[in-house]
C-alpha cells in the first residue's frame, strides 16, 4: 500500500510539474476605448559628486500620479499619456526646492508648468500591436532635461520592455531600452534587459504572472563612461486585463568623469548614481 502512495504521489507532481511548464502568458498591453488607466509612480534619484575637495550629494524625489487615455481612431487605438499631479523635492547640495502640482507657488512652479502640460500619444492597431509614438513641444521642457524625444522614450518604455506574445512559465526575452542622463550625459544611453516569466503568483486578491528583470549598461560617450552596478526589477502582470500590476525597478549605476577630476576617497572621476522606481495601477474608469 505505502508502494501505491508513494507511485502516485509521484506521478501527481509529475503532472503538476508538466502543466506548470506547459503555462502560457500573453505579456502584450491592452487598453479598452473610453477607459482611463491611473498609475501612481514614486521615483528617488541620488547621486554623488566628486569636486573640489568635497563629494556634493544631490537628490530628487517625485510622487506622480499619471493617466492613460484609451480610445479609438480609424480602427486604431490611441493611448495618451499625461501627468495628472506632480510633487517633487529636489536637494541640490543642500539647496531645497519643492513643487506640487495642486498648489504651485511662486517662481518654481512657472519652471516646472511645462511638465504638467505635456502629452505623449502612443498608437497601436486592432492587433494591439505598437504602431508609433509622439509627444507634444512643449516650451520649457528642455530646460528641464525633458525634451520631446525623452517623453516619447517614457511612453513606449514599458512597450519595449515587455515582448507582445505569449511566454511560457519560465521563459525569458531580450529587449533594449534607453535611459535619458540629462545633464550628465550629451545622449541616452542603451540597457539591455533580459527578463524572464518567474511564475504565478497571488498579490491583492488577483492571481499575476511574476516577471523578473535584469539589466546591463555598457555606453561610451566620449570621455563620460557609464557603467551599471545593479539595473534590474520585478513586474506583476495582470494577464486578464493585459495590465501591470505592479512594476519595481532599481537602476544603480557608475559614470566615470572627465580627466582632471579631484580623488577622493579612491573613488576618483567617478560618480555614483541611483534610481529607484515603484509604480502601482491605482484605478481603471
Amino acid at each position: 500500500m505505502n508502494n501505491f502512495y508513494r507511485s502516485f504521489s509521484s506521478v501527481f507532481v509529475f503532472l503538476c510539474i508538466s502543466a506548470a511548464a506547459d503555462e502560457e502568458v500573453e505579456f502584450k498591453l491592452k487598453f479598452e476605448s473610453g477607459k482611463t488607466y491611473l498609475t501612481e509612480s514614486v521615483i528617488k534619484q541620488n547621486s554623488s559628486l566628486p569636486m573640489q575637495g568635497q563629494v556634493i550629494e544631490s537628490g530628487v524625489e517625485m510622487k506622480v500620479l499619471s493617466s492613460q487615455k484609451a480610445s479609438t481612431v480609424d480602427e486604431n487605438t490611441h493611448v495618451i499619456q499625461k501627468m495628472d499631479t506632480l510633487k517633487m523635492v529636489v536637494d541640490a547640495g543642500g539647496m531645497k526646492v519643492e513643487f506640487d502640482s495642486e498648489n504651485p507657488e511662486g517662481p518654481i512652479a512657472a519652471m516646472f508648468a511645462p511638465i504638467m502640460q505635456a502629452k505623449s500619444t502612443v498608437v497601436l492597431d486592432a492587433n494591439g500591436d505598437f504602431v508609433s509614438v509622439s509627444a507634444d513641444k512643449v516650451p520649457g521642457m528642455e530646460a528641464l532635461g525633458m525634451g520631446e524625444e525623452e517623453l516619447k522614450q517614457a511612453a513606449r518604455e514599458l512597450y519595449d520592455l515587455l515582448p507582445g506574445k505569449k511566454i511560457k512559465l519560465g521563459g525569458s526575452w531580450q529587449s533594449k531600452s534607453l535611459l535619458p542622463l540629462p545633464g550628465i550625459t550629451e545622449k541616452p544611453v542603451d540597457i539591455n534587459y533580459e527578463l524572464t516569466f518567474e511564475g504565478m503568483v497571488e498579490k491583492g486578491g488577483r492571481n499575476l504572472a511574476k516577471v523578473i528583470a535584469k539589466g546591463k549598461i555598457a555606453s561610451d560617450d566620449g570621455n563620460l563612461r557609464v557603467t551599471s552596478k545593479n539595473v534590474g526589477g520585478v513586474i506583476f502582470f495582470d494577464p486578464e486585463i493585459g495590465q501591470p500590476r505592479e512594476l519595481t525597478m532599481t537602476i544603480d549605476i557608475e559614470v566615470g568623469l572627465p580627466e582632471g577630476t579631484e580623488a577622493i576617497d579612491g573613488a576618483a572621476g567617478k560618480m555614483p548614481v541611483t534610481m529607484n522606481t515603484v509604480s502601482i495601477l491605482k484605478e481603471i474608469k
